[in-house]
């Protein structure tokens, strides 16, 4: 990652500003958070986690809710589609930018669908922090995206998404986003063909439809694609 030495454009007004970071490599989570500091000075960073399942606690919990979550797509446990969701599910407040290491068009439909604000590649730090800069202060989400609330409203009246298990939903984004075979599923999520075969299985019983094709096509319908 290139370092900066230039002001970033209306860092000064990011006072009081506060954003958290989600990632499971601490070593980039703390390289972030020390460019925030140099870069965003006003901008304080409420904590980190590499745990998705504490990510959401905390974003739903009022005293340590940040204004902006920067949230990682590739976590231990919990996917970041899915932390997305549970907190977006829940709250419009909190703003949240999905950020990846790997390609970000293999992400960017699942993550919108989830209720994030936008996405940016953990490979160009001033990009990021321009971004981050961005929806603190100019634009309440990137072009493509919905807004915190928009997305809070839509996410929190879909019938179907309340009954899918967090690894239901993982899968199920996966294979809508991808087409992936059940071979391909199982190298991702690191997962038995059989155990993902009964994962599609409860999922196409909990949204009653007949096969996987209707799951996907009633998954994103109820997602307004």
């Amino acid at each position: 990652m290139a370092h900066m030495t230039e002001q970033l454009e209306f860092a000064e007004y990011c006072g009081n500003s506060t954003v958290a970071i989600v990632d499971n490599d601490k070593n980039s989570s703390q390289f972030i958070v020390n460019s925030i500091h140099e870069h965003i000075p006003l901008c304080s960073v409420l904590w980190t986690d590499t745990d998705g399942r504490n990510a959401i606690d905390l974003c739903l919990d009022k005293s340590t809710a940040p204004d902006l979550l920067l949230l990682d797509m590739s976590l231990e446990g919990v996917q970041g589609p899915s932390v997305c969701r549970r907190i977006r599910r829940r709250d419009g407040t909190v703003k949240i930018l999905a950020i990846s290491s790997f390609s970000l068009n293999s992400y960017r439909q699942v993550i919108r669908d989830a209720g994030a604000q936008g996405i940016v590649s953990k490979n160009n730090i001033r990009l990021m922090l321009e971004t981050m800069i961005c929806l603190l202060v100019k634009s309440p989400a990137l072009e493509g995206f919905e807004s915190a609330m928009t997305a809070h409203v839509r996410i929190s009246h879909e019938p179907n998404g309340s009954r899918l298990t967090v690894r239901e939903e993982e899968l199920l984004d996966y294979v809508a986003a991808t087409g992936a075979s059940n071979e391909d599923v199982s190298a991702r999520f690191g997962i038995s063909v059989e155990t993902v075969r009964k994962h599609l299985n409860h999922i196409i019983h909990k949204l009653h439809v007949t096969n996987l094709l209707q799951a996907v096509i009633s998954w994103r319908n109820t997602r307004h694609e």
